[in-house]
């Protein structure tokens, strides 16, 4: 079904949008990663994650209650693969065997 891996990818890419919005607004102009953060909070970055949002709602259209499932199910685990990618970062330590 195409719009699982589209799930995945919305929550991968959502969840760098919210981050990165929440860190731009602390974030100091000056600071060496400030182009980085805007490309990652501004408005084309975000114009493209409300389209693969969008886009996503009008392939799986109303889906039924086990698809909703399955979709939420596939969301939460991109989005903690992410979380758990960047605490390894962080800590520096390796992603797991």
């Amino acid at each position: 079904m195409p719009w699982e891996g589209l799930t995945a990818l919305y929550a991968a890419e959502r969840a760098y949008l919210d981050t990165w919005t929440a860190v731009a607004k602390r974030s100091p102009a000056d600071s060496a990663y400030h182009a980085w953060i805007q490309n990652w909070s501004g408005e084309t970055f975000r114009a493209f994650v409300a389209d693969l949002g969008r886009d996503l709602d009008e392939l799986a259209g109303t889906p039924s209650p086990v698809l909703a499932h399955r979709l939420g199910v596939l969301f939460t685990r991109a989005a903690r693969f992410e979380l758990a990618f960047w605490e390894m970062c962080w800590s520096g330590l390796a992603w797991p065997g």
